[in-house]
């Protein structure tokens, strides 16, 4: 494991050499030691699986993915470490920034509380964790020209989670929780007007994987279970991304209010005028998928199938999640491979499967020209596969 840590604490992300690959982003010589001034920010929805119970999984999905939203608009300039976890988010953030985005944080706690659900906030430098024997690694992941993903190990972020949900009995929930009031933050880039996407073989299949053993190598489970499940893992495709899209001539108005309400677009004539904007651009992008047709300056088959490349299905946030297509053969086959191993005490799995995806968009404020796309499996994948893991690994511990 690489035990250097580059001390030049505006640039030392950027200088990492992006890997290529989902085997090279989870190759463990790779990750690098985060600068101990930096402050990593965990975000929980509290009783989240409630929410999804009751039907709100896209208002949960959207308020996690607004945490990095809001960090990145502060940090704009700045390429910052983040990962989407569902109902929560983990981002590493320059001391210069600690202040601005805690307080963006915080306007997102606000947003959340509108929505009826309460977000947890947390915040520790690098350096009080290691104090505590706790690593934050990084390593960065290039799934496409220019969109970099943030890989994460080393415990820091589990124990960071575990103490704000006062889990951890050696430190007070109070000593990470950010109090802070916040104001409007600015989430410009935030979407989620997809309606799901249907899994093409049948299962949708999230998955949380901890490794027991001591280098936490995650690159074989990853390379059996892409194996097994096949070249079309991806719970994306163009087909199934642009049948989602034609299922409804016109865009959800949840969808829309939800997104409205997340951009803070207050009064009537101006949430008009924007629910205007997204209908004309929804028409123009239904007629060039259902006609063929090249509308102005966009080429929505091409944004499509960019989305299918710039999409976190795999991805390490202190434990291997992926959200993964296959049959409900090729899922009996992941579950014994993965309960033979977990019963060799090499690992502790939660799954979760549905039978679609729900996707949450975030594009580059300044620019349009970056977009990243975060999935979940329908009715909590993430959520629930995770507590099951941390179940059992709770179990295995006492």
């Amino acid at each position: 494991m690489v035990e250097r840590i580059l001390r030049d604490e505006m640039t030392f992300y950027d200088t990492l050499e992006p890997a290529k690959s989902l085997d090279a982003a989870l190759d463990p010589m790779r990750y690098v030691g985060a600068p101990p001034d930096w402050h990593l920010a965990i975000t929980d929805i509290e009783h989240s699986s409630a929410a999804i119970a009751s039907g709100r999984h896209k208002t949960v999905n959207m308020i996690a993915a607004a945490c990095i939203a809001a960090a990145r608009n502060v940090c704009v300039g700045s390429e910052i470490p983040f990962a989407f976890g569902g109902d929560g988010a983990t981002l590493l953030i320059p001391p210069a920034f600690a202040t601005s985005v805690a307080t963006a944080l915080a306007g997102v706690r606000t947003t959340a509380r509108a929505e009826g659900l309460m977000l947890r906030l947390g915040m520790m430098t690098v350096g009080a964790l290691r104090d505590l024997g706790q690593e934050v690694l990084v390593a960065r992941y290039e799934a496409a020209p220019g969109i970099i993903f943030a890989m994460f190990r080393g415990g820091g972020v589990g124990f960071l989670e575990r103490v704000l949900k006062d889990r951890e009995p050696t430190v007070p929930a109070s000593l990470v929780s950010v109090d802070t009031e916040g104001s409007p933050p600015d989430l410009t880039g935030l979407s989620c007007r997809f309606e799901p996407i249907a899994s093409r073989g049948g299962c949708t299949v999230s998955l949380v994987i901890a490794m027991l053993e001591a280098d936490e190598d995650y690159r074989p489970v990853l390379s059996k279970i892409l194996e097994i499940a096949g070249d079309d893992a991806r719970p994306t495709s163009l087909k199934t991304l642009a049948a989602a899209f034609k299922r409804s001539l016109l865009p959800n108005s949840a969808s829309i209010d939800l997104e409205l309400d997340a951009l803070q677009v207050s009064g009537a004539l101006r949430r008009l005028r924007k629910r205007f904007e997204i209908v004309c651009g929804w028409l123009l992008g239904q007629l060039s998928v259902r006609f063929g047709l090249r509308l102005g300056p966009r080429n929505l088959m091409r944004e499509l199938e960019e989305k299918v490349r710039n999409t976190d299905f795999a991805k390490a946030d202190g434990a291997l999640q992926m959200v993964i297509d296959c049959t409900p053969d090729q899922l009996a086959q992941i579950e014994t491979y993965l309960a033979e191993r977990e019963r060799n005490g090499l690992l502790v799995y939660g799954i979760h499967v549905a039978n679609t995806a729900l996707m949450t968009c975030l594009v580059d404020s300044m620019t349009e020209d970056w977009h990243v796309h975060f999935i979940d499996g329908a009715g909590g994948g993430y959520t629930h596969a995770a507590t099951l893991m941390k179940d059992k690994l709770a179990e295995r511990l006492v």
